[in-house]
């Protein structure tokens, strides 16, 4: 007797490469069809310039240094430095401006003291200038306030449909959340050195719904981003500089090449295929002309 499956929910939760399972099951989906348990991975927010089921894939960014001017904080009039400060500041500068004459007349740099609010060091600091690799510093900043440091970016595999025993007749979502980590093991492996992959994802999946067998298609869903693949100063084209395409769903940064010198066109879809090449190697039967497409999850499928 085919029945509608029972809404389930699995979270792989990685980090630091400790993972966990949780899930738990609600009321069947009548009428419409039910949807399917969605296998998610989530890690700590990924920091860093741009672009990233709940299957989510995260990994760590690094920070550099660059020169660059901010704009000087308001606050209570400065005390009058002591003759040891005064004697360390003008050790600063001398340090300092050895950097700057490194660095080169298109930099700037400008140091505060946030608790005496003074200033320690100015130089070229009112020069409005790109923030290259200090801009990570204000949106991890951002995000952080926002989000707090537990957030997560999750990409989730959902579905709409019915199933009978381990067959799943219907539409599968891969729904992505902005992670710019979300891969393969290999290739997460290489360049972060943790993060969910799109194995766990089929894993957690596997295990939450229990299919062995899909009759139907997947629907790749980016649109938590607009379609915008780099910014403007690469005429929103994908840069190595951003270390990919920017997408809500990308695989392996969207690169088509292992340098990322090449990307291709249509990052959602190229993840959806990597979806339906990992559920056949998980052991999931899948149609052998299975079509694979972008567009929106809509809101009833789980």
């Amino acid at each position: 007797m085919r029945s509608a499956l029972p809404s389930l929910a699995a979270a792989l939760a990685i980090g630091l490469g400790a993972a966990s399972i949780a899930s738990g099951a609600g009321g069947g989906g009548g009428g419409g069809g039910a949807g399917v348990g969605g296998g998610t991975t989530s890690g700590t927010t990924p920091t860093g310039g741009t672009t990233t089921g709940t299957t989510t894939t995260t990994g760590t960014t690094t920070t550099g240094t660059t020169t660059t001017g901010t704009t000087p904080t308001t606050g209570p009039t400065p005390s009058p430095p002591s003759p040891a400060t005064a004697k360390a500041n003008r050790s600063l500068d001398g340090s300092l401006n050895i950097g700057m004459r490194q660095a080169g007349r298109f930099s700037g740099a400008y140091v505060l003291d946030l608790t005496a609010n003074r200033t320690l060091y100015s130089k070229n600091a009112s020069t409005s200038r790109l923030p290259a690799s200090v801009e990570k510093l204000y949106t991890t900043t951002t995000v952080l306030q926002r989000f707090g440091p537990g957030a997560t970016l999750s990409t989730s595999l959902l579905g709409r449909g019915t199933q009978e025993g381990g067959t799943f007749t219907g539409t599968l979502y891969l729904r992505g959340g902005g992670d710019p980590t979300f891969g393969s093991s290999s290739f997460d492996s290489a360049n972060y050195g943790t993060g969910a992959t799109i194995q766990q994802l089929v894993s957690a999946f596997e295990t939450s719904a229990g299919i062995t067998v899909l009759k139907g298609n997947v629907v790749a869903d980016e649109t938590m981003f607009d379609s915008d693949r780099g910014t403007p100063a690469t005429g929103n084209q994908p840069s190595i500089d951003t270390e990919g395409e920017l997408s809500a769903l990308a695989f392996n940064r969207g690169w088509a090449n292992s340098t990322g010198t090449v990307y291709f066109k249509h990052p959602a879809m190229q993840a959806g295929q990597q979806l339906v090449a990992a559920l056949k190697a998980a052991g999931v039967q899948v149609p052998r002309h299975v079509k694979v497409t972008a567009g929106r999850a809509p809101g009833t499928a789980s």
